[in-house]
């Protein structure tokens, strides 16, 4: 009940306030149906947020940020297969084919290609969940135990010192 009057409240107030004008240094992209007919359902390939990354960075963009994260490896049967048939055909497959085969692996590889386009725009912040107690418990006990020695040997900037006679505009 308090909830749901909390929230008229709050359209109320933003009512109350009006309009307010857009920065347009500020651009949101989102996802909408359009775009999932076009590329596919959910969950979007990764190397079609690379290329969202490599757009953004050449138009410009300063700081890139995603409202989600990517807390899997990508699921990717191409690269899945191709793995499948090296292991099949072993060592008795001409070096030429086994070149080729990891040469497709690599140009198919969906998160190494997302990482290698945040990597050259240098700007882009990633979501991340912080799980609470509850939520922790229903984690794998060595996955869990591998994050936190991830999060130990990289703790987050929360304060980033400015050079003198920077501006934040």
């Amino acid at each position: 009940f308090l909830q749901t009057v909390e929230l008229r409240s709050l359209d109320a107030r933003f009512k109350a306030r009006g309009a307010r004008p857009v920065d347009d240094r500020i651009v949101i992209v989102g996802l909408d149906e359009k775009t999932l007919q076009k590329v596919g359902s959910f969950p979007i390939a990764r190397n079609y947020y690379a290329q969202t990354v490599d757009r953004l960075s050449a138009a410009g963009a300063r700081v890139i940020g995603f409202d989600f994260d990517f807390p899997t490896p990508e699921k990717n049967s191409a690269v899945e297969a191709l793995q499948k048939l090296q292991a099949e055909i072993g060592s008795a497959a001409p070096a030429t084919v086994v070149d080729k085969i990891r040469e497709i692996e690599r140009s198919s590889d969906n998160d190494a290609i997302l990482a290698a386009s945040i990597k050259k725009a240098g700007n882009v912040v990633l979501g991340h969940i912080f799980l609470d107690a509850e939520r922790a418990k229903s984690q794998d006990a060595k996955a869990a135990q591998d994050y936190l020695y991830i999060l130990s040997d990289h703790p987050f900037n929360q304060v980033r010192k400015q050079p003198q006679g920077a501006s934040f505009d």
